[in-house]
């Protein structure tokens, strides 16, 4: 039932196959334990980056280089790495 999901499961907007997005609609507890880890780690990246933007006072592109000493693979390409500059200038300007 999808009133067993609430509706700002940030886990729903991830690229989900449909067997876990039904599961998660579902109610299915390792789903959702899924999902909550998802939750989490989305709100510690948005911390980091606000951290290492307000408090250390770095700027957008040597918190992309920070994320990329940490994960090499994480920006595997130029549009992946465009992606998350967007991605970290919408968190600073938020």
């Amino acid at each position: 039932m999808i009133a067993n999901v609430p509706v700002d499961t940030t886990y729903l907007t991830a690229d989900l196959t449909a067997a876990e997005r039904r599961a998660l609609i579902e109610g299915d507890p390792v789903a959702r334990q899924r999902a909550e880890s998802y939750e989490r780690s989305a709100d510690a990246l948005l911390e980091q980056i606000r951290y290492l933007h307000f408090t250390a006072g770095l700027d957008v592109y040597s918190i992309v280089e920070f994320f990329e000493i940490g994960d090499p693979q994480l920006l595997e390409n130029a549009v992946a790495r465009k992606d998350f500059i967007d991605y970290v200038e919408r968190v600073i300007s938020a």
